[in-house]
C-alpha cells in the first residue's frame, strides 16, 4: 500500500514516450506495456524521486478540474498498481 510520505520513481526497468498528451510504458523484460491518460502521463512525469506522493496528488489537483477525493483516490490506485506491476520503484527519502 502506497503511503503519502513515500517518493516513487520510475523503475529503470520501463522505458517511456509520451505522445501528445499520452505517455506509453514498456517493460520489455517482462513484456508488460500500458498507455496511460492525460492524468497518469502527468503523475507519471512527476514521479522523479523528488516528490512525495502527497504532493503529486497536490499538483494534479491543481493541474486538472476534479474532485481532490476522486483525485487522491485515482493517485494512489494508480501507484499501487505501478508498484504491483514493478514500473515504480519507492523511497522513503527525496532523491537528490
Amino acid at each position: 500500500m502506497t503511503s503519502l510520505t513515500e517518493y516513487p520513481v520510475r523503475s529503470p526497468e520501463t522505458a517511456s514516450r509520451k505522445i501528445e498528451d499520452e505517455t506509453v510504458i514498456v517493460i520489455p523484460q517482462l513484456g508488460l506495456a500500458r498507455v496511460l491518460n492525460p492524468v497518469g502521463s502527468r503523475v507519471w512525469e512527476l514521479m522523479d524521486g523528488r516528490n512525495s506522493v502527497a504532493k503529486i496528488i497536490e499538483i494534479v489537483f491543481s493541474e486538472f478540474d476534479a474532485d481532490k477525493e476522486a483525485i487522491a483516490t485515482d493517485v494512489l490506485d494508480f501507484l499501487n498498481d505501478l508498484r504491483d506491476k514493478k514500473m515504480a520503484i519507492f523511497q522513503n527519502e527525496p532523491a537528490n
